[in-house]
């Protein structure tokens, strides 16, 4: 529920006077977690390993007390949901979540959620903002706040966190059951060179005369709204350049690159989203931690490669 390409939100929003250092908060932990969504909620126990690109949630009816694992493994953007020897399987569609306060966000004040005096952070793109409460103190998540604007009215997913662990998770808590018997689709093939611009692989669309990120010469999903999105991308862009002022000229076209691989990523005509190129990553001529960086992680052999690489 947290997919919505949170490793691109680096970027928006002007930064608010006199605010303090972003958190580094971990990539890892372990948490009771609540959630609510559109009028449903549910509680339970929420494992997260953004460098294993593996979560899970083991959430309890509250009507019939039974519990159920989510278990979603980017690695192969599988999804599985299990209970008493049963198991359904899907695809995912959307890169792993990260729950960390990344650059670009405005800090918001602080705010008593659940008895806790936390910092909030506000990242805002326009059709969705998300709003992360942190504990300043313990340096860990205590909510993250999911508003997307869609045709009829605001939906609202909130998730709260407590107990949080920030010690490593075995990796046998994200084995896929034995009776989960599920294929495993095949890895993602990478377009031909040759695909644009007259021969896209079939869901796939080859566009041309985009104003920002004019250097999108490979094949994009069928559905996306092309020049939406480049308008989209170049006004976070200039919300990201006014947030941090002073940037070298390699850093800007690093973070350009960045944005456009993300929120234009390469169509294979499969349904996995496929990342940016770890060379791509805004670390490499911005500075920061990499851990922060989806592209950085080693997940498949095809990446979304736009321009030319800065590490």
């Amino acid at each position: 529920m947290f997919k919505l390409f949170v490793a691109t939100l680096l970027l928006v929003a002007v930064v608010a006077a006199q605010q303090p250092p972003y958190p580094q908060l971990p990539t890892t932990f372990t948490a009771d977690v609540s959630i609510s969504s559109s009028g449903i909620s549910a509680d339970g126990k929420f494992y997260y390993d953004y460098s294993a690109q593996m979560e899970r949630i083991d959430s309890k009816s509250p009507f019939f007390g039974q519990v159920t694992t989510t278990l979603s493994t980017y690695t192969n953007m599988r999804r599985y949901d299990y209970a008493d020897g049963n198991c359904q399987c899907g695809d995912l569609t959307a890169p792993q979540g990260l729950y960390t306060v990344l650059p670009g966000s405005t800090y918001q004040g602080q705010q008593n959620i659940n008895g806790v005096d936390v910092d909030m952070w506000e990242f805002n793109m326009g059709q969705a903002v998300i709003t992360l409460g942190v504990d300043p103190s313990a340096v860990v998540l205590v909510r993250a706040n999911m508003t997307v604007q869609t045709q009829f009215q605001p939906v609202e997913t909130i998730m709260d966190f407590s107990n949080v662990q920030k010690n490593a998770i075995a990796a046998s808590t994200f084995a896929v059951p034995s009776y989960c018997q599920c294929p495993t689709p095949a890895p993602p093939t990478p377009p031909s060179p040759t695909a644009c611009p007259n021969n896209p692989p079939s869901g796939c669309q080859c566009v041309s005369g985009l104003k920002f990120c004019s250097a999108v010469t490979y094949p994009i999903a069928s559905a996306t709204d092309a020049n939406m999105i480049d308008g989209m991308i170049g006004d976070m862009f200039t919300n990201w350049m006014q947030s941090v002022g002073g940037t070298t000229p390699t850093c800007q076209n690093n973070m350009k690159s960045f944005l456009c691989a993300t929120l234009f990523p390469v169509c294979t005509g499969q349904v996995e989203a496929i990342l940016p190129c770890p060379n791509l990553c805004p670390t490499c001529s911005c500075g920061g931690d990499t851990a922060s960086c989806a592209a950085a992680l080693n997940s498949t052999s095809v990446c979304t490669q736009y321009g030319s690489g800065f590490c």
